[in-house]
């Protein structure tokens, strides 16, 4: 009789113990790792000196998105400073918020060691990158899972249905205030109410109210939507069909999305296998409302949706708009654990332990690409190797590129190299999404954003850092440019000394 209490506080602590060592390690990363060019975009627009200044920002601004997360970022770097953790919270608070719906959701139809597998699979995935940036993708995944309770919780017909379909909605609004993709949340979710309407005979119409509830933030954005359609036409990732498979390899990484297939080709074989035979298990056949698991394989086809969505208006994809079909691919693969468990195929805690194992050494490698591609633990960027040598003439730096300039710009790296750092727009038949963003910004911040032509005017004599893109160089040369090469990294970095006037002899100017 004593011992049931501490049963149950056990697998309660242990989860707590999982949640602080998510949250701490979140925050780690999101101190050390230096802002970058999205980042840095949401910084720029969250501080704005008033919430008229930031609506007014989103209604002709660098940064097309709804304003939740922004406000969200405002609010936190309002209260702890403008800290990299600060700036990041909002996201970090989501993805934790996320796997906290996902252990609730799983433990009330499948054992406890299944529902351990839907908690840490996030963190095996690619949505834990998301965990800590400064972009709406933590928040999003968050709200998202917290919808799919919520909407179980409707679904249940208890005394807390009314109030779950109103946090329902509020949760929908949310979500929609938070990525454009929100609207598609309601495909999931009524496609396994109306599954759950046929098989019952039975209506709920506070749960229609809820899902229609979410919709409503839309009827006060359209100035924000008008924004957007101005990168809609440009946007730098065009939706594909062949994006789809690749979606699903990044999200769940390969290693992943292998072990996924054959987690699943092997419970079909093994059910297959065991239908006729007699099955020895001391666990309880696993009991989950069919219109759960129509809903969360939907979530998992959510890119198909996303993508002929954005073929249909116009605009782009990417595969971090498909983060929160995580949300349905980790319950269902907690499903088919739990229902290989309750055969006696396999241990879900076994299934657990590698994931949590898996997760560690992917995070691993990720965070250590990405503190060589960004930066970490330097409260400075270093400084790029072609640019170690300038000489000492002060000539200003033209980065092509606004993800390259950008961070340069934000943490001064010109006072570093003792010249000025430029970017003005590439020399290409249309303006891109990046360029747009750069010209909106313009007016928010100091860095030099200017005009190609009349720079070159005031400066025909400067230099050039290209990256990966050589199309503003040759775009220089067309002007009549002389274009000397000065150095190369094995990063894929180039230096250039640029003469606009390529008559006197480059020796004479030095």
């Amino acid at each position: 009789m004593h011992r049931q209490p501490d049963a149950r506080r056990r697998p309660r602590g242990l989860f707590l113990v999982y949640f602080a060592a998510v949250l701490a390690v979140s925050c780690l990363l999101a101190h050390f790792k230096l802002l970058w060019f999205d980042e840095l975009m949401t910084l720029y627009v969250a501080r704005r000196p008033s919430l008229t200044a930031l609506w007014a920002c989103l209604c002709d601004g660098p940064d097309p998105a709804p304003p939740l997360h922004l406000l969200a970022v405002r609010l936190s770097i309002g209260l702890l400073g403008e800290t990299n953790l600060a700036i990041r919270l909002p996201a970090i608070l989501g993805f934790l918020l996320m796997i906290v719906c996902l252990k609730s959701l799983a433990s009330k139809d499948l054992s406890p060691s299944a529902s351990w597998v839907a908690a840490i699979l996030p963190l095996a995935t690619y949505g834990f990158a998301y965990a800590y940036e400064a972009r709406a993708y933590g928040l999003w995944m968050g709200l998202t899972a917290l919808a799919l309770l919520l909407w179980r919780e409707a679904t249940e017909g208890g005394p807390w249905s009314k109030a779950a379909c109103l946090g329902l909605g509020i949760t929908l609004a949310a979500g929609v205030s938070t990525h454009w993709y929100s609207v598609l949340l309601v495909v999931p979710l009524g496609l396994g109410e109306l599954e759950r309407t046929w098989r019952t005979r039975k209506v709920s119409p506070w749960v229609w109210v809820a899902f229609a509830a979410g919709f409503i933030p839309l009827l006060f954005y359209g100035p924000l939507l008008a924004n957007g359609r101005q990168y809609s036409g440009n946007f730098w990732a065009k939706p594909t069909w062949t994006a789809i498979p690749l979606t699903y390899a990044s999200l769940l990484r390969w290693p992943g999305a292998i072990g996924v297939v054959g987690l699943f080709g092997w419970m079909i074989v093994k059910s297959w296998g065991c239908r006729n035979q007699e099955i020895r298990s001391s666990k309880p056949p696993q009991v989950v409302p069919r219109h759960l698991v129509v809903a969360a394989t939907v979530f998992i086809l959510l890119p198909l949706a996303e993508v002929a969505l954005a073929k249909i208006m116009h605009g782009g994809y990417t595969v971090r708009y498909a983060l929160p079909s995580l949300v349905g691919m980790a319950w269902l693969v907690a499903f088919g654990v739990g229902h290989l468990e309750s055969r006696g195929i396999l241990k879900a805690r076994s299934v657990a332990i590698v994931l949590l194992v898996g997760a560690v050494i992917l995070n691993g490698q990720s965070v250590t690409r990405s503190r060589d591609l960004y930066g970490w633990t330097s409260p400075l960027p270093e400084i790029p190797e072609v640019l170690v040598d300038l000489p000492d003439d002060h000539l200003p730096l033209v980065v092509a590129e606004a993800t390259r300039f950008l961070p340069m710009a934000h943490y001064r790296m010109d006072s570093r190299l003792g010249r000025e750092i430029v970017y003005f727009p590439h020399e290409i038949p249309t303006e891109d999404t990046l360029w747009i963003s750069m010209r909106k910004l313009r007016p928010l911040v100091d860095h030099q954003i200017l005009d190609l032509d009349d720079f070159v005017v005031a400066n025909p004599h400067f230099y050039f850092l290209e990256t990966t893109l050589d199309h503003f160089r040759r775009g220089l040369e067309a002007r009549g440019a002389q274009v000397i090469p000065r150095a190369k990294s094995a990063q894929s970095e180039s230096l250039f000394e640029i003469f606009m006037n390529p008559s006197p002899s480059p020796d004479s100017d030095q």
